[in-house]
């Protein structure tokens, strides 16, 4: 399944990383240390600094780096462990469900995009296009659980053309989620040529992938393709709207 195929590529991926994160760690300080021959007093700790004063003028290493660096294993760190506890969350489902890795996240080919007003949402939904609007919260777990089977679906060849997007529920667009009497928390829409075709309240990813995967056979050759970076504009194809 694609969870289960994109965990391991992850989960390898984060492991290899912290590995050379924390080897470049070690070699900075070491190196940075072993530079100045000349002084020679006792060194403490992973960033190999001095316990005496006069040490303060010899620039041991750069400690930017070298914090970012350790920034980025705990962060990876973190998200492994996150990864793992929603497993296990979901252990006696037949989707495993998992949160991405920072790494590969930037490798998927369809992208979960953004949608901050409701300006860029009606101009959305009016596109010659299958799209899939899911309402989210920061702090909702089902919203990860959503979000990460968008990526999952990203590998699949025959979902290329239609287009994912996220709206937060949050101050900014609470009169939106209201005109649209969205109350539940993931909802997930879908829209082709301004219609609403379907719509799923809550937390259910074996009808979330089927309904995709339905209807964008329905829709595929309906669809009009436009280059990536038309996305989000402030105006439509008045020859599509027409059509």
């Amino acid at each position: 399944m694609y969870s289960n195929q994109k965990l391991v590529i992850d989960l390898l991926v984060s492991m290899f990383a912290t590995f050379i994160l924390s080897t470049t760690v070690l070699s900075i300080s070491t190196t940075s240390w072993n530079n100045n021959n000349n002084i020679n007093h006792d060194r403490i700790g992973l960033f190999q600094q001095c316990s005496k004063p006069c040490c303060c003028v010899v620039k041991e290493l750069n400690r930017t780096i070298t914090l970012l660096i350790l920034f980025s294993i705990i962060l990876l760190i973190m998200s492994t462990m996150t990864s793992f506890l929603l497993m296990g969350t979901t252990i006696g489902d037949p989707n495993r469900y998992y949160i991405l890795v920072p790494l590969t996240l930037f490798g998927a080919e369809m992208s979960l995009y953004i949608i901050s007003n409701e300006q860029q949402f009606n101009e959305i939904i009016l596109e010659r296009r299958l799209n899939i609007i899911v309402f989210t919260v920061c702090w909702s777990l089902g919203s990860k659980m959503i979000c990460s089977n968008v990526f999952d679906l990203s590998s699949d060849q025959n979902l290329t053309h239609i287009h994912f997007y996220r709206i937060d529920i949050d101050e900014n667009n609470i009169e939106l989620s209201q005109r649209l009497n969205i109350t539940t928390i993931p909802t997930i829409q879908w829209y082709f040529h301004g219609n609403k075709l379907d719509e799923l309240i809550g937390v259910d990813l074996e009808q979330f992938i089927n309904k995709t995967q339905h209807l964008a056979k329905i829709y595929k050759r309906k669809t009009i393709k436009k280059p990536s970076n038309d996305l989000l504009l402030s105006t439509i194809d008045e020859n599509n709207i027409l059509e």
